[in-house]
């Protein structure tokens, strides 16, 4: 079993035994915390699998993302999503996993959920220098991805 299903299954291991936490008042409470050997088992993978960054900022280097990239390399797909929309720190970490992938594994594109017509024009900035990056990010439709860190990110793409 792959270590990330391991981990994934011990989690949801957790979620369905957990006591009910004395300390939150109530009857029909849904609070809870894990067993004490359950806390153990959580603390040993946080501290196994979790790697602290120097920050999201694409241009500070960070060895930190050394295992993930290296762990990415030689995928065909890599899935990059955000857990909140126009998040700063979520597009600039994209930003610095996609530029890694691209400078050191080769990867030539990044896909993001906009209608054709709209890509199409960033694609032909980024591929063509055709327009302005701000042209190009303005008209795609979502406002998620009318930010800078996506700017930044097409121009980048683009020089």
């Amino acid at each position: 079993m792959p270590r990330r299903s391991l981990c994934l299954l011990l989690f949801l291991v957790f979620l369905a035994s957990c006591k009910k936490d004395s300390n939150v008042p109530g009857e029909g409470s849904t609070a809870c915390i894990p067993f004490d050997t359950e806390q153990i088992v959580i603390d040993q993978l946080i501290e196994k699998y979790t790697y602290l960054f120097a920050g999201a900022n694409p241009l500070i280097a960070d060895p930190a993302l050394d295992p993930l990239i290296s762990y990415l390399g030689d995928a065909t797909f890599v899935g990059l999503g955000e857990s909140t929309h126009g998040t700063k720190e979520f597009y600039q970490l994209k930003d610095k996993i996609f530029r890694r992938l691209v400078q050191e594994k080769d990867f030539k594109a990044i896909i993001f959920e906009i209608p054709w017509g709209n890509a199409m024009v960033v694609n032909d900035f980024v591929t063509e220098g055709l327009g302005s990056v701000d042209a190009a990010v303005d008209q795609t439709f979502y406002w998620t991805y009318d930010t800078q860190e996506v700017r930044d990110l097409a121009q980048w793409i683009f020089e």
